[in-house]
């Protein structure tokens, strides 16, 4: 199947790695099947690109590999939601906001995309932990010296 692309144009992309969102992405609940794409970066960018428009797109990190002691406390309800029988078969996203100035970026850490490949389904949630920013800092001074 071909989809226009926010970034890389038209892209051929198998029907069976499309992921369903039955509720969309907060802000985009009309857009309800997406696509991930491993862009290949050594910081670990990926985006989730809408399948039937452009619109929306968003750049993706895997949360664990920026906090190193993340540790997610799904909401009730959101595996059975993903039709996940455990934690250990949804991978989490963090969705990020790159503005112009790239070193004020910041990944929503408090309400993670969720995917469970093998069912093909995803959902962003909301995590029960109180600690997790909606607006993690990406670079810190001396990461961007």
């Amino acid at each position: 199947m071909l989809i226009e692309t926010r970034d890389f144009g038209t892209v051929e992309v198998a029907e069976d790695t499309i992921i369903d969102f039955p509720d969309g992405v907060y802000g985009f609940e009309d857009s309800k099947r997406f696509v991930l794409f491993d862009t290949g970066s050594p910081s670990g960018v990926m985006q989730l690109q809408c399948v039937d428009s452009p619109h929306p797109r968003f750049i993706v990190f895997d949360p664990f590999a920026l906090v190193e002691d993340y540790a997610p406390q799904l909401p009730s309800g959101a595996l059975e939601k993903l039709r996940a029988t455990s934690p250990e078969q949804v991978s989490l996203f963090a969705i990020a906001v790159v503005p112009e100035d790239f070193k004020r970026a910041t990944a929503n850490l408090k309400s993670p995309v969720a995917i469970h490949f093998a069912e093909r389904l995803g959902a962003q949630l909301i995590l029960d932990n109180k600690d997790y920013p909606v607006r993690h800092q990406l670079f810190t001074p001396e990461r961007t010296a």
